[in-house]
């Protein structure tokens, strides 16, 4: 919808007043629209807090739930900040949206925000999350999904149960905003005939959605993973290395320019841009280059209380001591 700026202006105006009346959706309104939005010519991201911190206070549910989502952060450098999420989350669960039991469900997980991990009590959180609506403001879609779907692929905490896995990737896959994770993490369980029945050709159509991703990670994976199918001779109606190629390509692109793109590092990324490297897919191999992003990988899980980056940050360790001992060989 196109609003022109007086008519912004009018309803700033409005919502405005009705704060200082005291009325706790108006303090929200003002922080989301006339202080968060990135169109606003009057955006300050200190009011915007100010103004979700007064209409928290007074119960509103979403500023409760977005002062959760500004101070969240699995850095242990944040653990403070994150104290404060998880209260806020815990406060805006009253209505138990999905977005907030999601949340709930990721510190338990994960074991931040000033609770132990509980496996169990994040799946219970994750489960509930899957099953209720969400948030209008959230622009994500059914994230548990993806972590329900982690947790019994790997075990974590559970005994490994790739159906159940498969299950929930399915159903996470099933909403396409903002869940290319799923769509990716089925694909590879088809393609590695984890599940049956598994088709080759199922994979590749899950990876070729992904790859219009708007999340440079994702694009980068899905990518990654088709080069690997056209490059696999055990795939003999696929085989193209010229295909396979300018997926790989495709995936360094993303996996490059992901870190000054995005603002953020990711156990993940600098992990699969390693691989990239050490087997010299798309790029010349270059052994420096690979020791160097598996020891970002490292750093960067090191960082952070986060099982997920913890199981890249693992991976990468593995592989940078093997490099290591081949190269003293």
């Amino acid at each position: 919808v196109n609003i022109d700026h007086t008519t912004l202006c009018q309803a700033w105006e409005f919502f405005t007043k009705a704060a200082e009346l005291g009325n706790a959706s108006a303090n929200f309104n003002v922080g989301f629209f006339k202080y968060g939005f990135s169109f606003s010519p009057d955006k300050d991201p200190d009011k915007e807090v100010q103004m979700f911190e007064i209409a928290a206070r007074n119960g509103h549910t979403l500023a409760q739930y977005q002062l959760g989502s500004l101070l969240r952060s699995t850095l242990k450098s944040q653990v403070e900040n994150c104290k404060k999420s998880y209260n806020y989350f815990l406060q805006s669960s009253t209505y138990g949206y999905s977005d907030t039991l999601f949340h709930l469900g990721f510190m338990y997980f994960n074991g931040i925000g000033g609770v132990q991990q509980d496996i169990q009590l994040a799946i219970d959180y994750f489960r509930t999350a899957s099953v209720v609506d969400g948030l209008a403001c959230s622009p994500y879609s059914r994230r548990e999904c993806f972590s329900l779907g982690l947790i019994y692929e790997h075990g974590v905490g559970v005994p490994i149960d790739l159906r159940l896995a498969s299950h929930f990737y399915a159903y996470g896959a099933t909403f396409q905003l903002n869940n290319e994770r799923s769509h990716c993490r089925l694909a590879k369980l088809i393609e590695k005939e984890h599940i049956t029945p598994s088709s080759v050709r199922d994979a590749i159509e899950l990876y070729q959605r992904s790859i219009a991703s708007s999340d440079l990670y994702i694009r980068g994976y899905a990518n990654y993973r088709l080069g690997k199918i056209y490059v696999n001779p055990r795939y003999n109606e696929y085989f193209d290395e010229e295909k396979a190629n300018y997926h790989y390509q495709v995936a360094h692109n993303c996996f490059e320019s992901y870190h000054e793109r995005v603002g953020e590092e990711r156990a993940d990324h600098y992990y699969h841009l390693a691989i990239l490297y050490e087997k010299g897919c798309g790029v010349d191999v270059d052994l420096d280059k690979a020791l160097n992003y598996y020891l970002l990988s490292i750093k960067t899980a090191e960082e952070k209380e986060e099982v997920y980056e913890s199981y890249f940050g693992r991976k990468a360790k593995r592989r940078y001591n093997n490099i290591i001992a081949n190269k003293d060989k």
